[in-house]
């Protein structure tokens, strides 16, 4: 009697360490699982931040560099000039020493077009292009101040001596069907980063080859 009432301790002892057991793998999985989405967010909330930071900087650096010009050039590809004038961090620079890239593994470009210039990320994650797709009615945004608008492609590269497609308040609701892995993502700004916005003139203005709304001084 006391034999069958010590193995039916013993047994109910094994399923109870059995169950501590895999109490403990799931917390320990939940634990590694967790941590791993963490690290991940951690990495995406980072490399937004320096796209962000570069592009802020990059802008005002070629506003600076072409301050004393009536315009950035016609179609002109801005990118070998700003590197090699320090305007780009040393992070954003490919291997090459003479191209640009950023940290969700594709390529930059920034295009000069008469009164304005267009930075293009090319292979922008979904993530990222969400987080830093958006421009408030003042024309600010997290890649920088005075920006015309936006350009999203999920096949075909960005035209940049074309209009954006999208300008005006631009929001990540309203860019939540345009954002996608892969997508190539043109940033325009005008050469004044406190202009304000309006329709342009009839007939055609050939000072905004864009045509687009075009930037106005505020003096208020």
């Amino acid at each position: 009697m006391k034999l069958t009432t010590k193995l039916g301790i013993a047994a109910r002892n094994r399923a109870i360490s059995l169950i501590e057991g895999v109490l403990y793998l799931v917390i320990a999985l939940a634990v590694i699982v967790g941590g791993i989405v963490f690290f991940q967010q951690s990495q995406l909330s980072n490399a937004v931040t320096d796209t962000a930071r570069a592009a802020v900087g990059i802008s005002s650096q070629a506003r600076a560099l072409y301050q004393n010009q009536t315009g950035f050039g016609d179609n002109e590809d801005l990118t070998v000039a700003m590197i090699r004038a320090g305007a780009v961090p040393s992070n954003f620079i490919d291997r090459s020493g003479d191209a640009m890239a950023h940290p969700f593994g594709g390529g930059m470009a920034v295009t000069g077009n008469g009164r304005g210039f267009v930075i293009v990320y090319s292979d922008i994650s979904q993530a990222a292009c969400l987080r830093l797709a958006s421009i408030d009615e003042t024309g600010v945004g997290p890649m920088g101040t005075g920006i015309v608008g936006l350009t999203i492609s999920q096949s075909d590269p960005v035209d940049p001596t074309s209009a954006p497609d999208i300008n005006g308040t631009v929001t990540a609701d309203t860019m939540s069907t345009s954002c996608a892995d892969g997508a190539e993502m043109a940033v325009y700004y005008a050469q004044n980063p406190g202009a304000k916005y309006d329709a342009p003139p009839s007939p055609f203005n050939t000072d905004n080859p864009w045509e687009y709304p075009y930037p106005k001084v505020s003096l208020g």
